[in-house]
Parts: structure tokens; C-alpha cells; sequence
């Protein structure tokens, strides 16, 4: 695949257009939007995974679809942090779109009416349409059965924008019905109004911001750090986390749900697609782990795409929107073979006097009879990690690590073993030492 190939990024059943933003725009940002279907290069210095250049293609894409894999929240620890990883940056985010839906079944203070007799939906529009404005009404079914676009000339005017409703597209049993409405060039933001069939609906209907039938915000936030994450190297059944500052992919203690998918080229197209393994997420929203399929029909050499996406939302009330956010990350890895290593564990005592005394843990890693071992030992205690050291050699490698000072009561210490692009991590047995005092 040729490394210039855009990513793209597909979630849920729904068009998501990453040209939408935080409504709306001031004149001063209307300069920094980037039109749709543009690639940009970008180099970037000193990967903080990798600490090399690499060379990124950003995918500017309009519309784009990800078939997912829904994953009911995780506890924070279902995946635990002492199986070996490859570590990836989560990045951070800032070009949001938003979605606002207005309109509902019920309460009845949401029902917004559309009947036989409406001939014309006056629209205004919670955000600068900017250029051009397209809107469109659909049945249930999901066929449209009205729509105009107004181009430069036309969104001058002051609002409302009005949509002709063609005399007969409009049943009583027909709904619900939707309105939606987007910019086709600057504006990062889009509108659906929900409409209930009723035979008493007026004439014109009048479709703008009230915070009374004000139903569901939804923020979508690309995180950039998969540009960052380009081109490395993974084994197929390894394990890899996305990691960020807390509340990086949901604020802490929200209600959460995760979406994974990676695909596999045949040629350029068609894509073989499924979810990735074990997903789950930490309860801080600080990361998020997959594994990779050791099924997965990919050679090594064969570059592989990682969707992640994780949607939490926060509950509205009846005179209250319910806010949704939605951060997604993607980036392109390539499967290598990696050698298997092993990681053993022995402390030079179990039983101590006090939190004072000195435990040393010796930790060996174990490879091929000629093969390099590079990379870092990771001592745990309790769960935590506590010390960390650089290993090299060949074959077999020892380090001898002191602990740092524990606690009175029993500790359970495991070491575990990153062998970076070259080599497989690998986990120690857990060992433990009690402190009496």
C-alpha cells in the first residue's frame, strides 16, 4: 500500500462529516477551515513512541462510514496493565464537528408537527451556513421528498431559508420525518430536526434554535496522535495501547461505549474489515487497549489500518439537551514477526522487617541463542508501576533492580519485559514480599 495512502475514518451507521465544528465560526476562523477531500503532508520530529521522523498523510475526507464493533463499557482494569503492550499516543483533538437534534416523539413540549396541509418549512439555522447551505426533508423510509441548496449569493440573506414542500409528499402515516441540514464547504457544523405526522400540522412550519424541543449535542473529535503512530510495527495477537491524559477519551466516571475495526487491503480494494480484540478502556479515560487478532489474514509486511472510537454521553433532561462526544483515533501499522522472549522473576528476599529494608529483584529476559535483546523492563507492584530499566545484550540478559521502598503488609511484584519493533513482550510470574512493620 502506498504510504501516501489517505486514512480514512468510518464510525457507526451515520455520515459523519469531520468538516463539521463548534457552531459557529467567527470571520476570523472562516480563513482556517480547510475544504473537503484535501490531503495535507505533514512532517513530524521527535515521535514520542519512537523518537524518529516520520512522514504523515493527514486524510481530509467529507463524508466517511467505519463499520464497528460495539463493546459494552469495560472496567477499568479487564485487560490488566502487566500484559505486554506496544505504547501509542492518543494525541489530542480541537477540530470538532457538532451535530444539534432537535425534536422528538415525546414529551410533547418536543413534538414538533409536519401534516398534509404544510406546504413550506421556514428554516434558520443555528450556525453560519457561511457559502452554501444544503437542506433536505425525508420520510421514514428515508426517501427525500423535498430539498434545495442555496449557494454564495443566496445565504447572504438574513434567515429564514425557506424549503418548498411539494403538495402530497407529506402523510399522516409517513413519519417521522427529518430535516436535515448542513454547509457544503466552511461550516463545521449540521442540523436534524425530528418532525411527528399530524393532520393538524400548519401550513408553514418554522424549524430554528429552541431550547424547548432541543434533544441531543453531539461533538465528533478526531484525536491526531495515530498521525504520530504511522508505520509501526506490530505483531499479529500483540496488544496495544492508546494512551493520553485523563479524560482523553471520555471525562471520568461517564457512561461509555467502545467501536474498534481494522482492516486488512487486498490490493488497493476491497478492504477485509473486522473488530480488534479485547477492547477496553481504563475508568480515568485515559486509555484505551486492543489486541490484534492473531487471525487476522495479514503477512508480515502487510500494512494494517486501527480505527478506535470511544462515545460517552452525559444525560439531558426535558429542558435540557443530552451531550454526546465522540473521539475516534485511526492510524496505519505494519505486521512484522516479532521473536518471542521470555521474562523471569526472583527477589533476594520474601520477608522483611520493616518498610527500610532493601529488596533487590533480579529480572532475566530470554531470547533466541543469537538473538539481540533490546528494550526495557517495567518492575509492577501491586498493579503500579514502580521501576523501570534499560536492557541489552544477546540471548539471555540480567538486570538486578532495586525495589523502591514498600509498605507494611504483602506486595505482589511482576516484571514485565518491551521488546519495542524487534521483539515480543513478555510477563514474569508474579513473586511477593511481605513487610511486617
Amino acid at each position: 500500500m502506498a504510504s501516501c495512502r489517505m486514512l480514512s475514518a468510518r464510525f457507526g451507521s451515520v455520515n459523519i462529516s469531520w468538516r463539521m465544528g463548534a457552531p459557529p465560526l467567527s470571520p476570523s476562523a472562516r480563513g482556517r477551515r480547510l475544504t473537503h477531500d484535501r490531503s495535507i503532508w505533514i512532517r513530524v520530529a521527535g515521535d514520542s513512541m519512537k523518537s524518529r521522523s516520520r512522514l504523515i498523510a493527514v486524510g481530509i475526507a467529507t463524508t466517511t462510514m467505519l463499520t464497528v464493533s460495539l463493546v459494552a463499557a469495560a472496567p477499568a482494569q479487564a485487560v490488566p496493565p502487566t500484559v505486554p503492550a506496544i505504547e501509542l499516543p492518543a494525541g489530542t483533538g480541537g477540530d470538532s464537528s457538532f451535530l444539534s437534534e432537535y425534536g422528538a416523539a415525546s414529551p410533547p413540549s418536543r413534538v414538533i408537527p409536519i401534516g398534509p396541509a404544510t406546504s413550506s418549512l421556514e428554516i434558520s439555522p443555528p450556525f453560519d451556513p457561511f457559502y452554501e447551505l444544503a437542506c433536505s426533508l425525508a420520510n421514514a423510509a428515508g426517501t427525500v421528498v423535498a430539498e434545495r441548496y442555496w449557494g454564495e449569493d443566496d445565504v447572504d440573506q438574513a434567515p429564514p431559508f425557506v424549503l418548498t414542500v411539494p403538495p402530497a409528499s407529506v402523510t399522516t402515516d409517513g413519519g417521522p420525518y427529518l430535516v436535515d441540514c448542513s454547509s457544503q464547504s466552511e461550516s463545521t457544523s449540521r442540523v436534524q430536526w425530528t418532525l411527528t405526522a399530524d393532520a393538524a400540522a400548519p401550513a408553514t412550519v418554522v424549524l430554528e434554535h429552541d431550547p424547548t424541543t432541543y434533544v441531543r449535542l453531539t461533538e465528533f473529535e478526531p484525536l491526531d496522535g495515530g498521525s504520530y503512530a504511522l508505520d509501526t510495527p506490530v505483531a499479529l495477537g500483540e496488544r496495544v495501547r492508546i494512551r493520553g491524559n485523563a479524560g482523553t477519551w471520555f471525562p471520568a466516571g461517564a457512561a461509555y461505549d467502545l467501536a474498534t475495526s481494522i482492516e486488512v487491503p487486498d490490493g488497493d480494494f476491497p478492504f477485509w474489515s473486522g473488530p480488534a480484540e479485547q477492547a477496553a478502556a481504563t475508568a480515568s479515560g485515559d486509555v484505551l487497549g486492543l489486541t490484534i487478532p492473531e487471525s487476522l489474514p495479514a503477512s508480515a509486511g502487510t500494512d494494517i489500518r486501527v480505527f478506535a472510537r470511544a462515545r460517552s454521553t452525559v444525560a439531558g433532561s426535558a429542558t435540557t439537551p443530552e451531550v454526546t462526544t465522540v473521539r475516534s483515533w485511526s492510524t496505519r501499522l505494519i505486521v512484522v514477526d516479532k521473536a518471542a522472549t521470555g521474562t523471569a522473576l526472583r527477589l533476594d528476599r520474601t520477608l522483611a522487617l520493616t518498610s527500610r529494608a532493601t529488596v533487590r529483584a533480579q529480572v532475566t529476559v530470554t531470547a533466541g541463542p543469537a538473538e539481540p535483546v533490546v528494550g526495557t523492563v517495567t518492575l509492577f507492584v501491586d498493579g503500579k508501576p514502580r521501576s523501570q530499566t534499560a536492557l541489552s545484550g544477546t540471548g539471555t540478559v540480567r538486570s538486578t533492580i532495586r525495589l523502591p521502598k514498600l509498605g507494611r503488609g504483602s506486595h505482589a511484584i511482576v516484571a514485565v519485559f518491551d521488546g519495542g519493533d524487534a521483539l515480543l513482550g513478555s510477563t514474569s510470574p508474579s513473586r511477593s514480599v511481605r513487610i511486617l512493620l
